[in-house]
């Protein structure tokens, strides 16, 4: 169980923190493979029989400066002050930001700066996005009552869906026809609480699933992709948003051209 626990960190690590990171980890797993591999049995060879794949594709990890992430990873450890350059896009202008760092968060491979900004909302900031960091220990932002834990569980690193279905509120019980293909995924390895599957009569394959699942998109993204093997029933709201999903997919192959509606 070691082994196998020390196999998926080291190459969670590899694929998705930053080089400083995985370096300053790596000599833990170096000491732990000389340990095993004295040992003369057949489970030494751990490593050649453990293997770790993403379940869904996997972006690369970007490419950072590695002064920049040391600057904001130390400034987010400690609370400091951060000035720095941001560009929501790369088209789009750089502005000029003042903040207090509080955290650092990975979505997949992509790292984040959660920060107070002097309004006293809370932002989150792509380093990617970020240059030119420089920290001020004379920065007057507060940290105030922040706390990590607290904040993850009110959704706000989860990719909410609520802006979109806001009467769904954060979770909601999801009804739906699947097929097989589905099942096999789901069965062992539930979408979301409180999850039944049952065989449709009649209708070889096809199961009705009732399910507990945040309203997150992440949660309408899996379903979309599997929408060849799957109708959802209940709730309306949400079987009304994947509908309107795919009919643009499908206006854009019709008319041969992307054009995608500004959101309200």
């Amino acid at each position: 169980s070691l082994a196998l626990a020390m196999v998926i960190a080291e190459q969670q690590v590899i694929e998705v923190a930053e080089p400083l990171i995985s370096k300053s980890v790596s000599n833990l797993f170096e000491r732990a493979k000389a340990q095993l591999a004295v040992n003369k049995r057949a489970s030494s060879k751990w490593r050649e029989r453990v293997k770790v794949k993403s379940a869904s594709h996997r972006l690369e990890r970007p490419k950072l400066c590695e002064k920049m992430f040391e600057d904001v990873l130390s400034a987010a450890l400690e609370q400091e002050g951060l000035h720095f350059h941001y560009r929501r896009a790369h088209d789009m202008q750089a502005e000029e930001l003042e903040c207090r760092a509080l955290a650092i968060f990975y979505r997949g491979p992509q790292a984040y700066l959660i920060a107070r900004m002097p309004d006293n909302n809370i932002r989150r900031f792509p380093l990617t996005r970020m240059s030119n960091v420089r920290r001020s220990l004379l920065c007057a932002i507060e940290v105030g009552d922040f706390d990590l834990d607290e904040y993850d569980a009110r959704g706000e690193l989860g990719y909410l869906n609520t802006k979109r279905l806001p009467e769904l509120g954060e979770s909601f019980q999801l009804t739906a026809e699947v097929f097989i293909s589905v099942v096999r995924e789901i069965e062992y390895a539930p979408l979301g609480e409180r999850q039944k599957i049952t065989p449709i009569a009649e209708r070889e394959g096809y199961y009705m699933l009732e399910v507990n699942v945040p309203n997150t998109l992440h949660l309408a993204q899996w379903v979309l992709a599997r929408a060849p093997y799957l109708r959802v029933i209940t709730p309306t709201p949400f079987a009304h948003y994947l509908e309107s999903e795919l009919r643009q997919a499908l206006q854009h192959i019709e008319n041969g051209k992307l054009d995608v509606p500004k959101l309200n």
